[in-house]
């Protein structure tokens, strides 16, 4: 009875781990996760977030890698190695089914005093503003971006000294004039294009 049990349990168990595998939708030329860099800079974050993902940026990054994190975009970002850093950015591809406008909404509820929160999508950007939340200063900002259907191009950055101390941000968006929430996404709904680079 025991070996049947077991037995159940190990089917069951691939079973979901098959089907898990199956829904995880692929895209040629794109494999998951988002490309992430950290930095650390002297001038102002507008002027930085100008420069992020052009092909002319100056900037250095202090470590490159894919941020394979399903949960959140997390500011404490143990791929850099214990390097000091005031700047994380995420850039990536966002697969969209139906053409239309969207709303990209961004919030940053605890921040550093000097906390800064950009967003750019297909060339379009948005740097948050200031808001009160209850007792709390943050950032948020709205961003209406036209998309086709296929991938849609996505850079995500915060600034802030101190950044590993403060709570992750939040990303949502929707279809405009869509009923029903926006739909919050993480490192695991980008993806980034395989390009081989010898070195």
């Amino acid at each position: 009875m025991k070996k049947l049990i077991l037995l159940i349990l190990c089917l069951t168990s691939t079973l979901s781990l098959l089907t898990a595998q199956d829904t995880k939708q692929t895209y040629e030329g794109y494999e998951n996760f988002p490309e992430c860099r950290v930095y650390n800079v002297k001038e102002d974050f507008k002027g930085v977030f100008e420069k992020i993902d052009s092909t002319s940026s100056s900037l250095t990054s202090l470590a490159a890698f894919y941020d394979k994190n399903t949960a959140k975009f997390d500011p404490k970002q143990s791929a850099a190695n214990d390097k000091a850093y005031n700047l994380v950015c995420w850039t990536g591809y966002l697969p969209i089914k139906r053409e239309g406008e969207y709303t990209f909404i961004i919030i940053w509820q605890t921040i550093p005093s000097d906390g800064q929160l950009g967003l750019k999508v297909n060339n379009q950007s948005k740097i948050a503003e200031d808001v009160v939340f209850g007792m709390m200063r943050g950032k948020q900002g709205a961003l209406n971006v036209n998309l086709k259907p296929g991938m849609n191009k996505l850079c995500f950055c915060i600034y802030g000294s101190g950044l590993t101390r403060y709570n992750a941000p939040v990303i949502q968006y929707k279809l405009k004039d869509v009923i029903g929430d926006p739909r919050n996404f993480t490192p695991s709904n980008l993806y980034h294009q395989v390009v081989e680079i010898e070195w």
